[in-house]
């Protein structure tokens, strides 16, 4: 039995690694790799400790490791990451070093709690190999309450070290908090296995149960002081650092000190308009207040809450977690999951089956905003311009998760939205709660793909090939080169950046760009050589890898970064050309601004476009100010409500600035309307956001129509209840 389970245990780690390497993600040294090798050796190791009962392993019934048990046990934890490090090496050409450093973090600890709940369980008479697993799936699977009751999405596990909350944080380096951890992790099972090593078990003496009961209490401890070491995150937790709090009438917000009296009174406005519209809209009674918990950027919600670049909703604990500035993008849709909670059928009041197409296609439709367009006129796009992703397969399980992640949420929203349409809200409520779309429906989802294609064909919206790009042209994580490794190599790149190493930043952007063709490190190069004033390499750099990019999302990004060098290089007419090519073809208003700013810069004289391509947010915004006329002022105003939140000017002066271009006889563009609109509400000035809404309305295109007459009825509705609402705050 014992040369059995040994031989056994690295086989199954030889053939896992093996297999691993054709797994994305798990396919090259990194965080995956670790964390599942974690789980599989922690517990093989487990399962040889108490097979090794038979042996010397217990001399006297007390633990005694031989030496070809440590043997075996170094060869199970090296293995792996040899199998793994060349496979990475020769398959995928990414480097090793991080990940090695991170499987050795993660899975020799792992191993030894293995052994020892392994030998806790060798110490009971009977069933063994069950009390093991009891043991085992309590340390990986108690911390999960934390997800479940306390506001975090992050873990800290024993086994496992670390999860981040989503896929959507790429980076995943270790950290100092990391490595606390994971000594902090050991003490309970560093002090049993010292207690079974020096104490003899007899049965005149302590009760092997004992120890059991004493380990429990020691994990239980080390689990229930979590937040106080700040492994984990309570309720008390944030509110000691996002230090307001405001309770409205349906609304407890906790939010950042560095939130501005208008600013607040903005979100509170927003959060209790978007509860009012949604209650209309579903038909869903929610009768307790909602808990949103509001950030202050996205390394403050990384580090408390876990997901750094996804707002998220709890539905079963009536939670949001939102940033700042999310409040026009993602609050609504985020409240919507809340409100679903009261139609939800799992214990986490999800839609039935955790179907992540319906639970995200519900809130798509409710919301329909996606970067302001209608969702119908995106999912348009999308199959005018062959970016598919079946009907049937998008509800199918967890297939949702596997495509890029806009043309998920957009089909699916903009399916759930046609249901909603054709059979009414309450049987698409139904539909959430139970899954069966010919029970619910009367159709079988295949007949209504065809029909709901049918629909979105009649629709014959103007297609824009160029938006399509924009929104559907990039990689799901599963698809990338070194994914992780990037992640941490480009954060480590701009951190010498911002520290003015500019050198050092594009060494190793550099040397990231050769084995990922990651668009961020060709980026970060880029800028880098320019900071160095290195103009013609960065120009010849991005203009011999241009193509690589011009059927991606960044095609737009990269155009207009390659013209810029282009124009400082001397070569005028090639920049002249890339910027028109954007202009009379741009994927959004904001691009036609950008291309059309530039191509007016570029003909004054004295040196004003190289001056605003070396300058910071403050430098450009003067400069645009300076040579504001009314031929840009359309494509100026648009760049300047961007820098404006980046750049140290008051809010009187863009106020001023606004009102002496901007007449009420002469409302321009309704996308530029709309973000004036959105400036002005965030700023307090309600009867001016109301102006430039009702414009906005006036002039939308049909794709973005239904937003910009939320947004006005909106406007409308804060004018007619923004002083009863914020008179019935409370503010602690």
């Amino acid at each position: 039995m014992k040369i059995g389970a040994r031989i056994i245990s690295i086989v199954i780690v030889i053939v896992a690694s093996i297999s691993f390497s054709f797994a994305p993600l798990l396919n090259v040294i990194g965080y995956e790799f670790a964390a599942v090798m974690s789980i599989l050796i922690s517990f093989l190791s487990g399962i040889v400790a108490i097979s090794a009962t038979r042996t010397n392993l217990f001399k006297s019934n007390r633990f005694r490791l031989n030496r070809k048990y440590y043997q075996f046990y170094f060869s199970l934890i090296l293995i792996p990451v040899i199998i793994s490090t060349a496979t990475t090496l020769l398959m995928q050409d990414c480097p090793v070093k991080d990940g090695i450093l991170l499987y050795f973090l993660f899975v020799p600890p792992a191993a030894f709690i293995g052994i020892t709940l392994g030998a806790l369980a060798a110490q009971l008479k009977k069933l063994k190999y069950l009390s093991f697993v009891l043991l085992y799936l309590i340390v990986l699977l108690t911390p999960l309450f934390e997800i479940y009751f306390r506001p975090q999405i992050y873990l800290y596990n024993s086994i496992f070290t670390f999860f981040p909350g989503t896929m959507y944080d790429e980076n995943i380096a270790i950290t100092s908090k990391m490595i606390l951890y994971r000594l902090y992790s050991l003490l309970p099972f560093v002090l049993i296995l010292l207690l079974l090593a020096n104490r003899k078990i007899t049965s005149k003496s302590a009760s092997p149960y004992l120890s059991v009961v004493s380990f429990l209490l020691l994990f239980g401890a080390i689990v229930y002081l979590k937040p106080v070491a700040e492994f984990s995150t309570t309720e008390s937790v944030l509110k000691n650092y996002l230090k307001g709090e405001a309770v409205t009438d349906h609304f407890i917000i906790n939010y950042p000190a560095s939130l501005t009296d208008d600013e607040l009174r903005n979100q509170i406005l927003n959060h209790e308009f978007y509860y009012t519209r949604i209650s209309e809209t579903t038909g869903i009674v929610h009768n307790k207040k909602i808990r949103s918990f509001i950030f202050r950027d996205k390394e403050q919600k990384r580090e408390l809450f876990g997901a750094g670049n996804a707002d998220v909703a709890k539905p079963w604990l009536g939670q949001v977690y939102t940033g700042v500035n999310s409040y026009n993008s993602s609050l609504k849709h985020e409240i919507v999951h809340v409100f679903a909670s009261n139609i939800g059928s799992t214990f986490l009041k999800l839609a039935d089956s955790w179907n992540p197409a319906m639970l995200e296609g519900y809130a798509m439709a409710v919301e329909n905003n996606y970067n302001s367009y209608d969702v119908h006129y995106l999912a348009y796009l999308a199959r005018k311009n062959e970016y598919l992703f079946p009907i049937p397969d998008l509800f199918s399980g967890f297939k949702f998760l596997t495509g890029t992640s806009s043309i998920s949420y957009i089909y699916a929203g903009s399916f759930i939205k046609y249901l909603i349409d054709q059979f009414g809200i309450e049987k698409v409520n139904r539909l959430y709660s139970n899954i069966d779309f010919r029970a619910v429906l009367g159709k079988d989802i295949i007949i209504l793909e065809d029909e709901y294609y049918k629909f979105l064909d009649s629709l014959n919206y103007q297609n824009n090939s160029a938006t399509a790009k924009l929104f559907y042209g990039y990689a799901p994580i599963f698809k990338k080169t070194c994914p992780r490794a990037t992640a941490v190599q480009i954060d480590l790149g701009w951190e010498h950046y911002s520290r003015s190493d500019y050198f050092e930043a594009y060494s190793i952007f550099n040397n990231v760009y050769n084995y990922s063709g990651s668009y961020a490190a060709l980026t970060g190069s880029i800028q880098s050589l320019i900071k160095m004033k290195e103009y013609a390499g960065a120009y010849k750099l991005l203009k011999d890898d241009y193509d690589k990019y011009i059927e991606s999302s960044y095609a737009f990004k990269i155009k207009i970064l390659l013209a810029d060098l282009a124009e400082i290089n001397g070569d005028l007419k090639y920049a002249s050309i890339l910027y028109e090519s954007i202009s009379l073809d741009p994927p959004n208003e904001y691009y036609s601004s950008i291309a059309n700013a530039r191509l007016y810069l570029k003909s004054i004289s004295g040196g004003v476009f190289q001056e605003y391509i070396e300058g910071g947010a403050i430098d450009r915004l003067l400069i645009l100010m300076d040579h504001i006329n009314n031929s840009n002022r359309i494509h100026f105003t648009n760049i300047i409500l961007s820098l404006a939140e980046s750049a140290d000017l008051s809010n009187h002066k863009i106020e001023q600035y606004i009102t002496a271009r901007f007449s009420k006889s002469l409302f321009g563009y309704s996308y530029l309307n709309s973000r004036i609109a959105d400036y002005f509400a965030r700023h307090g000035k309600y009867n001016l956001s109301l102006d430039y809404s009702r414009f906005a309305e006036e002039t939308a295109r049909r794709e973005r129509r239904p937003v910009y007459t939320e947004n006005l009825e909106k406007s409308i509705w804060i004018s007619k209840f923004a002083d009863s609402v914020l008179s019935n705050v409370k503010y602690k």
